[in-house]
């Protein structure tokens, strides 16, 4: 569940994907939670890439330039999906840095895909009431998406 500080009156489901992967795996979780889970698409405009898909940036502390210059500023924002996806798995070794090496995948899709699935916000009472009502339905959408994608039977 997503949240937020200030008052926020309308939710909706928020997938966040890396901004260097194939966007339709995420756009496919997004489409099939709503549908099976009967919510919506988030309304948030920041950082929409299409409904229910998110991709942000960040730009990391100076001291890191250094090290993955080049890449900063399409590093993924989320914490959860920068580690997977890269840090973590040593996709950002670049050569830049002798102490680290080189990773020769560092500039391909080659690893492992990261995504952050926000069924609603938390203090949203009707995302709250859905999920508590319909968890096994937010579940479900998610198991046939992958079993869908990878034609797992």
């Amino acid at each position: 569940m997503n949240s937020n500080e200030g008052e926020i009156r309308d939710g909706g489901v928020e997938v966040y994907a890396s901004p260097n992967s194939d966007l339709s795996l995420a756009k496919l979780f997004a489409d099939n939670i709503v549908k099976t889970a009967k919510t919506k698409y988030s309304q948030l405009d920041s950082y929409k890439a299409e409904d229910g898909v998110y991709v942000r940036t960040t730009q990391v502390a100076s001291i890191y330039r250094r090290t993955y210059k080049g890449i900063y500023d399409t590093i993924p924002y989320l914490f959860i999906i920068r580690e997977i996806g890269g840090i973590a798995t040593g996709a950002y070794v670049d050569g830049s840095n002798s102490s680290y090496g080189i990773n020769e995948y560092r500039n391909s899709n080659v690893g492992v895909e990261g995504y952050l699935i926000e069924f609603g916000y938390i203090n949203v009472e009707e995302d709250l009431r859905n999920v508590l009502k319909n968890g096994d339905l937010y579940i479900e959408a998610i198991t046939n998406t992958i079993n869908d994608f990878y034609n797992i039977k």
